[in-house]
This record gives structure tokens, C-alpha cells and sequence, in this order.
């Protein structure tokens, strides 16, 4: 018997939270059974190569800005020319073209992933599209209840969403034993405090609240250094906040990497300042290395984070209270120890392979619907 013929269309592949998932359940669910390729709608981004040197075939539609009819007449001749049995999307913008070409296409299964609380951006665009295209979706997956119970607010059934935590690989992730040679090595001070925020410098990820957080330790604390990986369109106002704060010398803004667990690894303590945070992988992946975890109080970190036994929760745009949950961390006591160990716990729960067993599971039951 033939495997199952499974195309994963997204945006991009460029260095995100759904996208490094995506790379590592890919090869995964080859080893389930399935045939599984992966096609990228606007642009191929830095994981792509990688991930087709693993073995998964790449497609690169070429989307053109604006309204482009013949973004679905290309996933359309895709889709017939490989004869794919299920069409996988991930987000609104891939979801929306790709069900359209599967419509053409007659592609006889879809399902679409949703990997942020539906309405958070475009609400109008995304509610009426997801509503036209509902029946061209056999299956929904959210990656947390909060975005399950985002898309029933928006009027998606709720006995068509189905919720499928995104995972990570825990061994990848591993807490330096030798800090400051490490630290060096990415052009770090090997020495001092130093506090961290990785994600995309986007106005939900919060950036500006950590800056704020990071002047009031630094002020209080000659030994407290800063540090944040990634990159994007909040990120120049972010450095000129830091400039106005008068700490642009002790924080650096590293830009994007493609690998963040040896920044992880370096760091003291992870600060994960969102305002809107769908499921929250980063936070996982510090706790796998055994970093300690401050969070806000939204959202996915509410689903896979505990306050007090695996991290710190407060709430959001709140820098006194992060910094103050920073210095609990630091000072002394057992409460940073106890946080580390909780977090070890905590991210056995959300691997990559039971992420992959719940996909392959979703794919041959509608493979054995009639």
C-alpha cells in the first residue's frame, strides 16, 4: 500500500515558533508512515534548506503582494501533479489560499493549523474567510485551548477544531556548564547577570515593557546585562527606547538566529513579556535548558506554564513587577531551583513526538472517513 501523501503549506520558513515546530514534525511523520512535503507560500526563509537537506521536498509557490489569483492556480497544479491526500496549512494567509486550490484541486483532505488566537490581527478578513472556506476544512487544529476558544468566538464549530499542543525536542536544550565561555563565544561579557527575551520584535511579543524591566534592573544592579534574539518591525524602536533609558550599553540586540538554544543556554533568567501569546514555545524550550521562566499572564503561557511551580507569572506591560519577579530569581533562596526543576517536569508533556503522534493519528482517521 502506497504511504499517505501529506503537504504542509505555510507562509514562510523563516526562524518563528510555528515554523521551527513545523521543521522538527516534518521528519517525524516520515517516520509515522507518511509521505510529507512542504511548500512555502511567500518566501522560503532560513529553515528551508535545512530542513530539505533532512529529506523533505520543498516547493516554493512565490506569492506576489496583494490580490494574486495565480498563487491558486500554482497550488492548484501542485496539489494535482503530486496527488496529495491531505493538504496541512498553517495560518490565516496559507489557510485561506491553500483550501481555495484544494477546492480546485479536489484534494480530498484538508485540515488547517491555527498557530495564534484567531482575531488577533485582520478579525473582519480572518472571520469571513475562515467563515466562506469552512466547508472546504475537514479538520481545524488550534495549538492551545486559548486559540480553540478564539475561533469559537468567531464562529467556528466547536466540534470541528481539534487542539494538538505544539512540542518541542527537550534533549536539544541543555544549560551551559561553562557560561562564560560561551558567552564570549557569541560575542557576549562572559561575566555578570544576564537576562534574556527571545522572540519576533513585534508589538504582542511586548519588547518594549522588557527594555523597561531591563532599565530598572540594570539601575539597581551594576552587574545586570541584557539580551534579545530576534528581529523584525518593532525592533528599531525597541534600541531607541533602550538609548532613551540610557542602557543601549548593556543590552545587545542580536537579530535572528537560527538556532536559539545556545543563547538560551547562556542566559539567567528568560523573560517572556508578551501581551498576546498563543501557546508559548520559547518558554518551554528555556525551561528544557534549565533557565528560569518569567512570564506574563495571557493567554498559551496561562495553558503550559504554573505560577510558582514552574515559572513566574505576572501580568502583561507591567515592568515593575517583572523586574521584581527577575530579582525573586536572583536573590537568594531556593525558589530559581525550584523553578528549574518544575520546568523539566513541565516540558515532558509537550514534546515534539507527542506532537507528532496526535498528527498522524488526526491524518488516518480522515484518511478513513468515507
Amino acid at each position: 500500500m502506497s504511504r499517505p501523501r501529506v503537504l504542509h503549506l505555510i507562509h514562510h520558513l523563516r526562524v518563528g515558533g510555528a515554523e521551527t515546530m513545523l521543521v522538527e514534525l516534518m521528519p517525524l511523520l516520515v517516520e509515522k508512515g507518511f509521505e510529507v512535503r512542504v511548500a512555502c507560500l511567500d518566501d522560503r526563509g532560513a529553515l528551508f534548506e535545512p530542513l530539505t537537506a533532512r529529506g523533505i521536498p520543498g516547493h516554493f509557490i512565490g506569492r506576489k503582494r496583494g490580490f494574486d489569483p495565480g498563487t491558486v492556480w500554482r497550488l492548484r497544479r501542485l496539489l494535482r501533479d503530486l496527488q496529495i491526500d491531505i493538504l496541512n496549512t498553517h495560518s490565516f494567509s496559507a489557510g485561506f489560499w491553500g483550501r481555495l486550490a484544494a477546492i480546485l484541486a479536489r484534494t480530498p483532505r484538508v485540515v488547517t493549523t491555527v498557530h495564534t488566537v484567531a482575531g488577533w490581527s485582520q478579525p473582519v478578513k480572518q472571520r469571513v474567510g475562515n467563515t466562506l472556506l469552512r466547508p472546504a476544512t475537514d479538520q481545524i487544529v488550534a495549538v492551545s485551548e486559548s486559540v480553540r476558544r478564539s475561533l469559537i468566538r468567531q464562529g467556528m464549530p466547536a466540534g470541528l477544531i481539534r487542539v494538538i499542543h505544539n512540542g518541542i525536542r527537550p534533549g536539544a536544550f541543555r544549560r551551559s556548564a561553562a557560561r562564560s565561555g560561551d558567552r564570549k563565544r557569541l560575542g557576549l561579557n562572559p561575566e555578570g547577570v544576564l537576562i534574556g527575551m527571545v522572540g519576533r520584535c513585534s508589538p504582542e511579543k511586548g519588547g518594549a515593557a522588557w527594555v523597561q524591566l531591563m532599565a530598572r534592573l540594570i539601575r539597581t544592579d551594576p552587574h545586570v546585562q541584557g539580551v534579545l534574539v530576534g528581529n523584525g518591525p518593532e525592533m528599531a524602536g525597541w534600541q531607541a527606547l533602550a538609548s532613551a533609558e540610557g542602557i543601549a550599553e548593556r543590552i545587545r540586540f542580536v537579530g535572528m538566529k537560527t538556532d536559539v538554544a545556545p543563547w538560551l543556554a547562556v542566559l539567567d533568567v528568560l523573560v517572556c513579556p508578551s501581551v498576546q501569546e498563543s501557546f508559548g514555545i520559547v518558554a518551554l524550550e528555556a525551561q528544557a535548558a534549565g533557565i528560569p521562566v518569567v512570564a506574563t499572564r495571557v493567554d498559551g503561557f496561562l495553558e503550559v506554564l504554573h505560577d510558582g511551580e514552574d515559572a513566574l507569572l505576572v501580568e502583561p506591560a507591567n515592568p515593575a513587577h517583572m523586574a521584581e519577579a527577575v530579582r525573586r530569581l536572583l536573590g537568594p533562596g531556593e525558589l530559581a531551583g525550584k523553578l528549574v526543576e518544575g520546568g523539566l517536569r513541565n516540558v515532558s508533556r509537550f514534546t515534539i513526538g507527542n506532537t507528532a503522534e496526535q498528527y498522524a493519528a488526526l491524518y488516518r482517521e480522515l484518511l478513513d472517513r468515507e
